[in-house]
């Protein structure tokens, strides 16, 4: 609560300079910290992945005798359709068009080209493919 209560102190203080400073900050992690957000993505996913299949993802929480109430496929269909189906049929469409005409991997020069198509669907698979559901399931 106290970093929250001083970040919007900071913003409220001086909102030029604030946006300044975010955006420098915003900046540095795009350009610099990109090869380690998708790293770390990438390990996380390799880990839950490795999790199911090790002798680990036998074990089961409750009692001895429990069994789960629903079966994998109606978990898998209500992690689906209540966290991610809305997203997937808003972002689906709207994600790629935004990365299109603007993101940190183009100029805007080289906006709304084939390049910045290629790169707009990069990033959305990224978002919303295996990375993504995997991370959030």
């Amino acid at each position: 609560a106290l970093m929250v209560l001083a970040f919007i102190l900071f913003t409220v203080a001086d909102p030029e300079y604030a946006g300044g400073v975010y955006s420098a900050a915003k900046s540095f992690i795009a350009r610099d910290l990109g090869w380690y957000y998708i790293g770390l993505m990438t390990f996380f996913l390799a880990m839950s992945v490795w999790l199911v299949f090790s002798r680990y993802g036998d074990i089961r929480l409750g009692a001895d005798d429990d069994r789960p109430e629903f079966t994998n496929f109606a978990w898998f269909s209500m992690l689906f359709g209540a966290g991610i189906g809305i997203g997937i049929l808003f972002w689906s469409i709207a994600e790629p068009i935004y990365h299109f005409q603007s993101n940190p991997f183009i100029t805007a020069e080289n906006a709304m080209t084939v390049e910045a198509a290629q790169i707009a669907m990069r990033i959305s698979i990224f978002h919303w493919g295996l990375h993504g559901w995997g991370l959030f399931a």
